[in-house]
């Protein structure tokens, strides 16, 4: 059994691996969409943690799909978009 300060630790640990593989799923956006603003950019950096805060308390999308954020849930939208030739919209932080 961890103690709470190992438990901490290993916690620490999972959310950097998490950031890390979402950030992966990241550049994938970038590659696919370079034409986007810093604004935009900047925006879709920090969409990360808020659905890590938000699915922590209503469960957004499943847990075991966070790491994929950027590949499964973001970059499906933005194809969307990309195929109906529409101009991606600012994106509001709440």
């Amino acid at each position: 059994m961890l103690g709470n300060s190992e438990g901490l630790f290993f916690c620490s640990i999972i959310k950097y691996l998490s950031y890390f593989c979402a950030m992966k799923g990241f550049e994938i956006i970038l590659k696919y969409f370079p034409d986007l603003s810093e604004k935009q950019i900047k925006q879709f950096e920090q969409l990360f943690d808020l659905y890590v805060e938000w699915n922590a308390q209503i469960n957004v999308i499943s847990r075991k799909d966070i790491d994929e954020l950027y590949t499964r849930h973001v970059l499906h939208s933005l194809a969307t978009v990309s195929y109906t030739h529409l101009t991606l919209p600012t994106i509001y932080s709440v």
